[in-house]
């Protein structure tokens, strides 16, 4: 009877045992530690960038008032006394902007700034505006045609599309995609399979609007500009972690 009794506690023990491990890989029984399957799985990186053609280029003009004298040949300071006033420049440019298709709702009045060039003389202002050109050849056009007199600095200081989320959502995306298909083609070469994703982590979105490749400034005709300059460039890169699924035994041996 006591044999009895003693076969049916040890019966008991190891099937709990085995209940256990199938509920819990990592479970701890009366101070016995049952190891867990190591994990397999597998990590990648993925990452995608488009250039966007922008639909708007912000140049940004400093007018700023100048003495005739100034673009004189044999000209000192001391013989500057023709000012030309914001009154004179300011009609020209527009007149100018007018004329490649830039209306003046799309001119932006950023502010006045007072100069003086020396303080034996009156002060120059300078006046900040910003023009939103429809595209590169319109602001082109822009540095190309204005009277550089009156023009103290141009420069390109944004590119827009106003259908940027759309392209920032679509980056996104492949880029997640990008990580997935790397992942299959690691694990398919050794004879496995790709499981579910387990976690994506965003891995860097700082740069969803960059425009480093472009120059700030307006070029001359004659300086090459590369068509990656004058688009917006869209990147996109994440961490993602994938299962990797055993079909049989024999798979289980190579891992």
């Amino acid at each position: 009877m006591k044999t009895a009794k003693l076969i049916f506690v040890i019966l008991i023990f190891f099937t709990g045992v085995a209940i256990g491990q199938k509920r819990d890989r990592n479970l701890m029984i009366k101070g016995v530690t049952v190891e867990r399957e190591p994990d397999r799985t597998i990590s990648v990186t993925g990452s995608a960038e488009i250039l966007v053609t922008p639909d708007e280029v912000h140049v940004q003009l400093d007018i700023q008032e100048y003495w005739k004298e100034e673009f004189m040949k044999r000209k000192d300071f001391k013989h500057y006394k023709t000012k030309v006033s914001m009154a004179d420049i300011e009609p020209k440019i527009y007149k100018v902007l007018d004329s490649i298709g830039i209306p003046q709702t799309m001119i932006v009045q950023e502010g006045f700034i007072n100069s003086e060039r020396l303080t034996t003389k009156e002060l120059l202002i300078t006046k900040r505006i910003t023009v939103k050109a429809k595209d590169f050849a319109q602001a082109d056009a822009i540095g190309r045609l204005i009277d550089r007199k009156g023009i103290s600095s141009i420069a390109v200081t944004r590119l827009v599309n106003h259908k940027i989320r759309e392209y920032r959502r679509q980056v996104k995306i492949e880029a997640v995609k990008a990580a997935r298909d790397k992942a299959r083609d690691m694990v398919e070469c050794i004879g496995f399979r790709l499981g579910p994703v387990l976690s994506i982590r965003e891995r860097s979105q700082n740069d969803m609007f960059v425009t480093n490749h472009l120059s700030n400034t307006i070029l001359p005709q004659n300086e090459p500009q590369t068509k990656a300059s004058k688009k917006i460039h869209l990147s996109y890169r994440v961490d993602a972690k994938f299962d990797i699924l055993v079909d049989d035994i024999d798979s289980q041996a190579k891992l």
